[in-house]
């Protein structure tokens, strides 16, 4: 088992290599139905800080609807991608240089998996939020029960950084053990190209490329049942499940 020190530097690495690249690594990231998913759970308009900001997408969007925001994430390359759509700085979620009850909005899109103290950061996000405040986090999840597994045995092949693995209701769980009331979840599917998805992660040698898609196409018929998964032109296509939480601070935590 890796050090925190080691998982966050692992971290760093893998995203500044695909940091100039990553936008056009996955449908999902400009996926606008899901971007205005995360519009619509923020509500009004106010300050946000898109934590874990990658290259700023999902912050953008905010910010087009009338949001002032700032993004914050570890590793340079996404910050130097965020700073060119809105303002960035280079940090660690964990601790970051603002007042308590800076912000009407915190943004987190799949990212909290890979955190290494990702309790410490709700915490921090709780800090930061003022009380009418909300924080907006969504994460790839199993449709349900039935795929939770064979999803869990791709995303380990895959994300060799995944901390933990959740479901929705794990989600939900975590979100209100660590200071916060859950008040609105909606999901959204997205159509992915896995043959994509894998061709655009170079920190994954040919064989572990090779057994992500391998993993997809045997998986079991309830799985791609759910995920309805098609081979299309030797492209490897399934859906992907976003759910987005929205919650307020629990002022009796």
């Amino acid at each position: 088992m890796v050090s925190k020190s080691e998982h966050e530097l692992n971290i760093k690495t893998q995203f500044q290599l695909r940091s100039g690249t990553f936008n056009r690594s996955a449908h999902w990231i400009t996926n606008q139905a899901l971007i205005a998913a995360h519009v619509k759970s923020a509500g009004t308009p106010g300050k946000g800080l898109a934590m874990c900001c990658g290259t700023g997408i999902t912050g953008k969007g905010l910010a087009d609807a009338g949001w002032d925001m700032i993004g914050v994430d570890i590793t340079p390359g996404m910050v130097e991608e965020t700073n060119k759509l809105f303002p960035a700085i280079l940090g660690n979620s964990e601790s970051l240089p603002f007042e308590d009850n800076t912000f009407d909005l915190v943004v987190m899109r799949q990212a909290y998996f890979l955190l290494a103290d990702g309790p410490t950061v709700l915490k921090e996000a709780r800090r930061l939020l003022k009380p009418t405040g909300r924080i907006v986090i969504s994460q790839i999840l199993p449709f349900s029960d039935v795929d939770a597994p064979w999803l869990k045995k791709i995303h380990e092949v895959k994300q060799a950084q995944m901390v933990q693995f959740f479901t929705e209701q794990d989600m939900k769980n975590e979100l209100e053990k660590y200071g916060f009331k859950v008040f609105d979840k909606s999901n959204v599917s997205v159509r992915e190209s896995v043959s994509l998805w894998m061709e655009n992660a170079p920190e994954l040698s040919l064989e572990v490329r090779n057994k992500v898609c391998q993993l997809v196409l045997d998986a079991p018929e309830e799985y791609k049942k759910l995920h309805n998964v098609e081979l299309k032109n030797d492209e490897i296509i399934e859906d992907w499940n976003f759910a987005i939480y929205a919650a307020s601070p629990n002022k009796n935590a």
